[in-house]
């Protein structure tokens, strides 16, 4: 099989809801082509489905070195220090994952939720203002920055 037949086998697993059956198709992919960052990325993601987060950072550290742009690789290393609860660390990689793709959603709802946790609500709407200026019409940005705003508000 060829680096994408092993990619999409497991590419198949993971959006059917069975990562862990992922990891050897993306295990494969690699030892077929260890430059490319997109079987890094995925079985990164896997990893991190699994709540296995010490093989997901490697992975996703190693696609960021193989393409420091790549920025669906900050987003899922962001989820992965989200999850360790490691903010600092998670708000970095959020942030980078919106400076190169800066029409993700996913990117600002998941930045703006380290801030809504730790209580600091202000932050939070200020990052929803700028998914907003990217895409006015968002309706979950909308919802969570209302959410937002009512425990500002004390509510």
């Amino acid at each position: 099989m060829t680096y994408d037949e092993y990619l999409k086998q497991g590419n198949d697993h993971l959006y059917a809801g069975h990562p862990q059956q992922a990891i050897p198709h993306y295990a494969h992919a690699i030892a077929l082509n260890e430059h490319d960052e997109r079987a890094y990325i995925q079985r990164g993601n896997a990893y991190l489905e699994c709540a296995n987060y010490t093989p997901a950072l490697s992975d996703l550290d190693e696609a960021i070195r193989l393409n420091p742009l790549a920025w669906l690789a900050f987003y899922y290393r962001g989820l992965a220090y989200y999850r360790l609860k490691d903010y600092p660390q998670a708000g970095e990689n959020f942030a980078e994952s919106i400076r190169l793709e800066p029409h993700d959603m996913a990117s600002y709802l998941q930045y703006a939720l380290i801030y809504a946790d730790m209580g600091d609500f202000s932050r939070a709407i200020e990052i929803y203002d700028s998914a907003l200026r990217v895409k006015p019409d968002d309706k979950m940005v909308t919802v969570f920055r209302m959410m937002a705003m009512r425990k500002l508000a004390g509510g």
